[in-house]
């Protein structure tokens, strides 16, 4: 896991230091549903750093969800990032095995109980196409 947070740190040098922090927790809570389905995400996180567009898109949607912070859950901002980062989602994982549920429902609250109100919104709104995700 080292690795890859390194290579995501190293791939969006100019991404937001919240956003780091954020990947870090988030690969924390998907380790913990299981090697084999962490692994398929680390290999689709490898990939999508390969492929520089798909590393411009990240760091512009790093500092988009981070400005979340700022507005309400109810802001078109959230429901708009929320379905970019759905499609994104679909395209990039594809058969990485979705989203962190059936894994440790203690660490996915606790990080999302870090997130501001609008970017829980936005997470909550993407995570319902992360089963779509897996097929």
């Amino acid at each position: 896991m080292t690795e890859l947070l390194e290579a995501l740190t190293g791939a969006a040098p100019g991404a937001p230091a919240d956003a780091v922090v954020r990947d870090r927790e988030l690969l924390e809570v998907l380790a913990a549903t299981g090697p084999e389905r962490f692994d398929a995400v680390a290999d689709a996180y490898r990939a999508a750093l390969a492929d520089p567009a798909a590393v411009a898109a990240m760091t512009a949607w790093a500092a988009r969800f981070e400005a979340l912070a700022t507005v309400r859950p109810a802001d078109p901002a959230v429901a708009e990032l929320a379905a970019e980062l759905a499609a994104a989602g679909r395209e990039w994982f594809a058969g990485a095995g979705g989203g962190p549920d059936g894994g440790d429902p203690t660490a996915w609250e606790a990080f999302l109980a870090g997130l501001a109100p609008a970017q829980r919104r936005c997470v909550e709104l993407a995570g319902r196409e992360w089963a779509a995700c897996a097929r």
